[in-house]
């Protein structure tokens, strides 16, 4: 192609932009793209939508109809005979560095009369593109392979480019009109995407090797995969076979369904910790799920993870929670494992199953126990706090809490009407878990002592199945408190308010005698 004409016929929009067409393309040192011969994965057909590392937008396709790659097969097809399409990938770029973009081109013969504009740019993650645009009426040579490339300075602030290769305004005319792309080249100083980033926006096969940044399914001991922005709706990612992560990473305000006929184990590499982190959004895993190694499961503030098939904690192995996570199915916890409630609201489906040694650290949080459809667990969880409370020391194995102190430790309700139980961090005495102590609780208190088989919304605050005087002076220490108002044991009972407890349980126990 005649090099003048093109540079009158190519539009570039951006200053910091220019066009380097010439008889080749030069040597360079780096190529930041993923597959940029389009061969991989291996083609199984003349025409496919699997590209690894590259994401296909609207009707773009790879075909092995023209090829430019030194033993290789495929180029992306340029469907000038639809209205748009193209490929684009991003990759990690250097603020202030230039950068060189190029692609061979491939115009079949009725191409010129299309109408289209290709289109090579590089949209910088701070907004502003760089681009060069070539109208199909500049083509002159056609049949036949041709370099094209432009260079470019990224912007103050920018830290990703999308690179993007595409066509648009096609229209259908006689003859063979398309284009193909293959070998492009993203120089400059950057990082090539390593990790395994979703790239599809859409749904689809988890373990297709195109859906991912790099060309790679993270699947395997210490593999990352990231769900990320790619998507602009909710969309659901399935794997129909077991599948293994160290760290799985969701930020979009959009949500991410990980479902399928699979599984999904959660592990580290050697002693490390496996992670995962939620940053926006409501994110949804919806895979039985196993953490083989101790895990941290973050979910940033305003975030929330919903987990809908059973969690297996391995044995020995600490599941330690932050921010809003719903468990809505049954959890599993094995001998010597443990799950740590860090911050945040957590709710679990019907109690968890705790083998020999494992707990449920509630620390000072809530934990919520829904049995919506079911028989209430209430025997269970009170079994479990009771184990936990070791005799006041909540250590042991159940239900627990590392955040106890001589006037607290866990309390827990049942409600028949919302189906649910609430377990938590409370001053002995706040028999209703209202956050105080006060002459409320009192009045449970009353209405239940000396009598057996209690619970502690009914005054057993020691869980030894009796409202009796150890309970009333639990709740006496603790008449007027109220979290989290108070720094923890500070306050102590007005007199009064004590002599008014002591008046009461001596009517108390005289109406109990009277009824004798």
């Amino acid at each position: 192609m005649p090099q003048s004409r093109a540079r009158q016929c190519a539009t570039l929009f951006a200053a910091t932009s220019f066009i380097t067409l010439g008889g080749g393309i030069a040597a360079r040192a780096a190529n930041l793209l993923v597959n940029p011969g389009f061969e991989a994965p291996p083609g199984t057909s003349n025409v496919d939508s699997t590209v690894a590392g590259w994401t296909l937008q609207f009707d773009a396709q790879r075909a092995t109809f023209h090829n430019h790659t030194p033993g290789g097969t495929e180029a992306i097809w340029a469907k000038t005979f639809q209205p748009q399409g193209g490929v684009s990938q991003v990759v990690g770029i250097t603020a202030g560095a230039t950068y060189n973009f190029s692609s061979f081109l491939y115009f079949e013969s009725a191409f010129p009369t299309t109408g289209a504009n290709i289109d090579l740019k590089l949209t910088w993650n701070t907004g502003s593109p760089s681009q060069l645009v070539i109208p199909s009426s500049s083509i002159t040579t056609t049949d036949a392979w041709t370099p094209f490339s432009f260079s470019a300075v990224a912007p103050a602030g920018a830290t990703s480019v999308e690179a993007f290769l595409g066509w648009d305004t096609g229209q259908t005319v006689t003859g063979a009109q398309s284009a193909f792309f293959d070998d492009v080249v993203l120089d400059g100083p950057g990082t090539a995407p390593t990790n395994s980033v979703w790239i599809t926006n859409g749904g689809g096969d988890y373990n297709n090797a195109a859906n991912w940044a790099n060309g790679t399914v993270p699947t395997g001991v210490g593999a990352q995969a990231d769900f990320l922005g790619a998507i602009t709706t909710p969309h659901t990612v399935y794997s129909d076979v077991a599948i293994t992560a160290g760290s799985l990473n969701f930020d979009n305000t959009n949500m991410y369904v990980l479902t399928g006929a699979g599984s999904l184990t959660v592990q580290a590499a050697g002693a490390a910790a496996a992670r995962i982190h939620v940053l926006h959004g409501t994110q949804k895993i919806n895979l039985p799920m196993t953490l083989a190694s101790n895990t941290n499961m973050d979910v940033d503030a305003g975030a929330t993870l919903l987990i809908s098939n059973p969690v297996t904690i391995a044995a020995n192995k600490t599941l330690t929670k932050t921010g809003t996570v719903l468990v809505q199915a049954p959890l599993t916890i094995q001998s010597g494992g443990g799950l740590v409630l860090a911050s945040g609201p957590t709710s679990l489906f019907g109690a968890p199953s705790i083998a020999a040694g494992g707990k449920v650290d509630v620390k000072n949080n809530t934990l919520t126990i829904d049995y919506h459809g079911q028989t209430t667990p209430a025997a269970t969880i009170r079994s479990q706090l009771t184990s936990g409370y070791a005799g006041g020391s909540w250590n042991g194995s159940g239900i627990n809490t590392s955040s106890a102190t001589a006037n607290t430790g866990l309390g827990w309700n049942d409600s028949a009407a919302n189906q649910a139980i609430t377990i938590k961090y409370a001053y002995y005495g706040d028999s209703n878990l209202d956050g105080k102590v006060d002459l409320t609780d009192f009045t449970f208190l009353a209405a239940n002592f000396n009598g057996a088989s209690k619970d502690w919304q009914q005054g057993d605050f020691n869980y030894d199945g009796t409202v009796n005087l150890t309970d009333f002076t639990f709740l006496a220490a603790n008449f007027n408190k109220s979290l989290p108002a108070e720094s923890l044991g500070a306050a102590v009972p007005e007199p009064m308010s004590f002599g008014v407890f002591v008046a009461g349980l001596a009517l108390v126990g005289r109406g109990r005698r009277t009824r004798r």
